[in-house]
């Protein structure tokens, strides 16, 4: 569980961004060990190693109907773990290893998983986990669905296999699919990319709007909101700004917005919020990651910077803000995970205006070896107690992803608990107590010109398997019954084969439904 510092938060005026590492000082803590840890070898861990998480209706083998917490987990290839987690016995159990298969393609890979009720067979809905898939070459991609509920005569679950139907070609990515509320003009929302070489055709970075069809068992496209090509000007490119994850939220700022708006993070292109209720939909606005461009060693691109994939919603205004009380904000701040660059937080209580708040940066510095053609690379900010960094990111090697952002609440404290959960690659898995974050005009009982640099680093963990340091990756966060469960993916390194790993981390200091 986790142990709060001795030491004091750090304090200063009026700073809306801490460089850490460069101009910032983190306090040591006590290590964070797992509750319970799960891992196994992959042939490809570049593309494996995504989560999802939920409580839901599920069969195990050779038992009956029931409840359960469930955490999936894809293997880099076309494969995906299925864990049961007991909240008594605080223990992950191997349940299932599910396969995709899809029309066309003799090696897909499953992507981002992602846990919801269909109406199957129109039999009215159903507990499933809904596997994306990607495209090889000029082959299809496509969506699959697990049926938690049904096994087949061998006991294992039924799987689903190209359950899309779209009407603008075929060669798609698919990279996520979720659910939306009854607001939305349509149900669904679908990441896709399309293209036969990369880059693709940036007028074909698409969120499809799509309806579910329980008598053919597809996601049937409806409707397409076409993502714009980021550009910036220090490579001279306008790299496609791929979707990612889609979330519903109720942004509101008074009556400006009184409809539902989605966000969906964008590799190379920030975040979109957009309105799912028009028809077509529209975006609100664009929210750019700080700092894009290839991070390099020897002249060689080895990686991105600025990527977004994963973000979190802070819901719910604080009293500590007394002088916005007369505000109807729904939704205020938005933390997303800006790759190889740490975390941000951007004001969306006016969606249409976003405002920078705060960063939280990771470490760039050039490499400590002799090699005479040094050039500026990524290292993660290092050991917390001094200055040294101790698993450095190697010459030729990506660098760790800040990948995975959670965060939990508890608004019944004052000040509200806010912890919020990061996975940052070779920096391991870190939690930040921003419990006095949310006074920056100094209105509460602090009395600091400013609470945007007032946090605390609580917990540190990095994670091994045989000796050899794991990358913290995904990352998701679920809360039951006062406690809140922190689900980490790791793996050995960003390309080749090695192995991935699955914790679990109990945080008993957020007491929120």
């Amino acid at each position: 569980m986790f142990n709060r510092p001795s030491c004091d938060p750090i304090k200063g005026g009026i700073v809306l961004m801490l460089l850490i590492g460069l101009t910032g000082t983190v306090f040591a803590t006590d290590t964070w060990s797992p509750e319970d840890e799960e891992h196994f070898l992959s042939d490809d861990l570049h593309k494996g190693a995504q989560l999802a998480v939920a409580r839901v209706m599920f069969l195990p083998e050779g038992g009956s109907v029931e409840r359960a917490m469930l955490v999936a987990i894809t293997d880099g290839e076309d494969k995906v773990r299925i864990y049961s987690f007991d909240e008594g016995s605080l223990q992950l159990q191997l349940e299932d290893e599910v396969t995709i298969d899809v029309t066309g393609i003799s090696t897909p890979v499953a992507w981002t998983p992602t846990f919801m009720d269909l109406d199957i067979d129109q039999g009215g809905d159903e507990s499933c986990l809904v596997i994306p898939t990607l495209h090889h070459s000029t082959d299809e991609g496509s969506i699959s669905i697990v049926r938690l509920t049904e096994r087949d005569n061998s006991d294992e679950l039924e799987i689903l296999n190209d359950c899309l139907a779209t009407r603008t070609g075929t060669n798609w990515s698919v990279y996520h699919v979720a659910k939306l509320h009854s607001t939305a003009e349509h149900e669904y929302t679908i990441s896709t990319e399309y293209g036969d070489d990369p880059p693709p055709s940036h007028d074909n970075d698409i969120i499809m709007c799509a309806s579910f069809d329980g008598s053919s068992n597809e996601f049937v496209e409806e409707d397409t909101l076409h993502i714009p090509a980021f550009y910036y000007g220090a490579r001279g490119v306008a790299p496609w700004a791929r979707a990612w994850v889609t979330r519903i939220q109720d942004f509101q700022y008074g009556s400006v917005f009184s409809k539902t708006l989605c966000y969906t993070t964008t590799h190379n292109g920030g975040i979109l919020i957009w309105d799912p209720t028009l028809d077509p939909p529209e975006i609100v606005s664009r929210i750019a990651a700080y700092q894009h461009g290839g991070w390099e060693y020897s002249s060689e691109i080895g990686g991105e910077l600025g990527d977004v994939h994963r973000a979190a919603v802070l819901e719910g205004s604080s009293s500590t803000i007394a002088n916005l009380d007369n505000a109807l904000v729904s939704s205020r701040l938005l933390f997303f995970s800006n790759n190889t660059m740490g975390l941000v937080v951007c004001d969306i209580s006016k969606p249409d205006a976003p405002q920078f708040v705060w960063q939280w940066d990771c470490d760039t510095r050039v490499r400590e070896d002799s090699a005479a053609d040094q050039d500026w690379d990524w290292h993660g900010s290092g050991n917390m107690d001094d200055d040294t960094i101790d698993n450095q990111a190697a010459a030729g090697e990506h660098p760790g992803e800040t990948f995975g952002i959670r965060l939990a609440t508890d608004d019944e404290a004052s000040p509200p608990v806010i912890h919020v959960y990061l996975a940052g690659g070779e920096d391991g898995l870190r939690l930040f107590d921003l419990s006095e974050f949310l006074d920056p005009f100094g209105v509460g009982s602090y009395g600091d010109g400013s609470n945007y640099d007032d946090f605390e680093i609580d917990i540190y963990d990095d994670y091994r398997v045989d000796s050899s340091y794991l990358q913290a990756f995904d990352l998701q966060a679920f809360t039951v019954d006062g406690d809140t469960y922190v689900f980490t993916s790791w793996r050995q390194s960003r390309t080749g084969q090695g192995y991935i790993g699955l914790t679990v981390h109990l945080d008993e200091d957020v007491v929120c439904d």
